[in-house]
């Protein structure tokens, strides 16, 4: 080993260091890990939303016993959230029925005893880890998804219905959370 490969090896190692030293959540991939909630998740997929101009990021974490979906949306500011999925069918029949008959979700929706209000409504394609999935790799347009989102009166609760077909729903609940809530994140073991 010459001099010069001392120095080649070395800035390898300064680089493969400030890659490890500056991890955020938006660099997490398919197999790095984070804590959140006294508990260590693993990355399963890294997905993308593109609504129109504006593009949010997802992230599927799983742990021993959960699954949940952290979102990253940036207007003005940037916002994270939490979310679970659950039943569409616990929604009720006459939500299913009002975006069936109206082509769009209804204004308020009732969950677990509390009160949603419509926030917002969208339309868009999904990129499943960056990537076109199914027929849409075909177009490369993503798949289409439309989206109702809502929140509680003051705030502190979400839920979101998609839309992926005629008759294919989910549903997912949550709230938001902040960037300082997860550490230790790591790359995947090599």
């Amino acid at each position: 080993m010459g001099l010069f490969d001392r120095f080649k090896n070395k800035a390898q190692h300064d680089a493969q260091v400030d890659s490890i030293t500056n991890l955020t959540l938006t660099s997490m991939r398919p197999g790095f890990l984070v804590d959140y909630d006294l508990k260590t998740w693993e990355v399963k997929a890294a997905n993308r939303y593109e609504w129109g101009s504006m593009i949010s990021l997802e992230w599927q974490l799983v742990s021993a016993d959960d699954t949940i979906y952290l979102e990253c949306e940036t207007d003005d500011e940037t916002e994270w959230s939490i979310s679970r999925p659950i039943s569409f069918r616990s929604l009720g029949e006459s939500v299913r029925r009002a975006i069936m008959e109206t082509g769009d979700g209804p204004d308020q929706v009732s969950w677990q005893g509390q009160t949603y209000y419509l926030e917002e409504t969208a339309g868009g394609h999904f990129f499943a880890n960056g990537q076109v999935t199914g027929k849409a790799a075909q177009s490369d347009e993503g798949a289409p998804l439309l989206q109702w989102g809502y929140e509680t009166e003051d705030g502190s609760s979400y839920l979101t219905i998609e839309q992926w077909g005629d008759t294919d729903f989910q549903a997912f609940a949550g709230g938001p959370a902040h960037e300082y809530q997860f550490s230790n994140i790591l790359p995947p073991a090599r």
